[in-house]
């Protein structure tokens, strides 16, 4: 076939510059649904529609507005072009969009009314600490008029930062840990009072990262251990900051969204983090296992 049609978008520049700033993750966000976009390649003659082409049984809706759901950039755009859509979709297949790597296919259809549809999804990978996932969406299907409708659909989640603020005091001198069964009373009772180990403790906290407004799915929680880590400058002192946790098995997998750190600093509840394989580490510090 001779030459080919992309989306007329500039690129974006994203890059470690914007990390730190949630309104400049966020804008970087909002240019890289554009940039995303601007990758599909369509066959020759494929005409931009300025609204969802009628007569599509809903498949080419699109995404919604420009900002979805957490945080996160969604942009769509619309287009026909002569052909099937399973030619349509070989063409795309065939001319990659740069950059994304093919991750899935998928089809939809109705058995009342016969009709269908095909997509092809891509994805590119995350920018430092300023974008993470992202994803572009192709759905074709046939119109009434016998060509093919087509919607892109582009998804950009910017990185929320932890802020500045949310940091365990460093007047802490003290750390006393509690682990058991929720609502029970603690199996588990110790205080780390070494000022090596309780700066370790505490940086190793400081550089969690925030858990982001996602969705998770879940598995359900076998056997789950609370583990409580309350920050005193002395023996006997104030609390200047309580973490709790909720821990279960398999305890060798890392914490994510499903079990993120809870942390209070001076009686405000900060955002939540995410705590990877952090009881590991700070147990492999202690000698003992926190769980």
């Amino acid at each position: 076939m001779g030459g080919v049609v992309a989306v007329a978008v500039a690129p974006v520049v994203v890059g470690v510059a914007a990390a730190g700033s949630g309104s400049a993750n966020r804008a970087a966000s909002r240019r890289d649904v554009r940039f995303l976009l601007a990758k599909l390649v369509l066959p020759p003659g494929a005409t931009r529609l300025v609204a969802e082409p009628p007569g599509d049984h809903d498949y080419l809706k699109g995404n919604g507005p420009l900002e979805g759901d957490a945080a996160r950039s969604l942009a769509h755009s619309w287009w026909e072009v002569a052909g099937t859509p399973a030619d349509v979709l070989a063409y795309v297949r065939a001319h990659p969009p740069a950059g994304g790597t093919l991750f899935g296919t998928g089809t939809a259809g109705n058995v009342r009314t016969g009709t269908s549809a095909v997509s092809v999804y891509y994805q590119w990978p995350a920018v430092g600490d300023v974008l993470g996932y992202r994803e572009l969406a192709v759905t074709a299907t046939a119109l009434p008029d016998g060509e093919t409708g087509i919607v892109a659909e582009a998804q950009s989640d910017w990185i929320v930062p932890r802020p500045t603020s949310e940091r365990i005091p460093s007047s802490t001198g003290e750390i006393d840990i509690t682990s058991g069964a929720p609502g029970q009373p603690p199996e588990e009772s110790l205080s780390v009072t070494d000022p090596s180990q309780v700066r370790k403790i505490v940086s190793l906290i400081d550089a969690l990262p925030v858990a982001q407004p996602i969705i998770y799915g879940c598995p359900p929680q076998i056997d789950p251990r609370l583990v409580t880590m309350t920050f005193r400058p002395a023996t006997g002192g104030p609390t200047l900051a309580v973490l709790t946790y909720s821990a279960f098995r398999p305890w060798s997998g890392p914490g994510g969204g499903c079990n993120p750190v809870e942390l209070t600093i001076g009686g405000r509840h900060q955002d939540p983090l995410i705590g990877g394989d952090f009881l590991d580490t700070i147990g492999r510090l202690l000698g003992r296992s926190l769980t």
